[in-house]
């Protein structure tokens, strides 16, 4: 789909419906951390994270195109992914505001690999960036 709504097919889609039907759909949500160039603590919410290989143990998700923080979580060659719980609602929707620090009074550590770990994240995978790759539709 592209900016407009219409499909490789030329068949138009109403953005708004899309966004419905999708949003329907039960999901993971997680929230990918990272520690920027500067030092400074770096989130995400993502719904797409999967599992890609256990051996070698792979893991990806896909961040939207038009993210700043991504590129600066992609420069750090690391992220961790906190896996959220269904009650946890309100924690996702403080990392999707564009507050100035999203970790202020937030209860966190720090995973093996040095990045910001959330305290009652259910799950929690701490990792390289190994590759990247652009998916995009022409």
């Amino acid at each position: 789909m592209s900016q407009t709504g219409a499909t490789q097919t030329g068949v138009e889609i109403d953005p708004r419906q899309f966004r419905d039907v999708l949003g329907r759909y039960p999901t993971g949500v997680c929230v990918v951390t990272a520690i920027g160039d500067a030092g400074e603590k770096l989130a995400l919410v993502v719904g797409s994270f999967t599992s890609i290989s256990l051996d070698p143990p792979l893991v990806g998700f896909f961040p939207d195109k038009r993210s700043l923080t991504w590129p600066r979580m992609e420069a750090s060659g690391r992220f961790c992914v906190n896996v959220l719980s269904d009650d946890q609602r309100e924690l996702a929707g403080r990392f999707t505001a564009r507050n100035a620090d999203r970790f202020d009074g937030l209860a966190h550590d720090f995973s093996p690999l040095g990045q910001p770990l959330l305290h009652d994240a259910v799950a929690w995978v701490d990792t390289d960036v190994a590759q990247v790759v652009d998916v995009t539709v022409e």
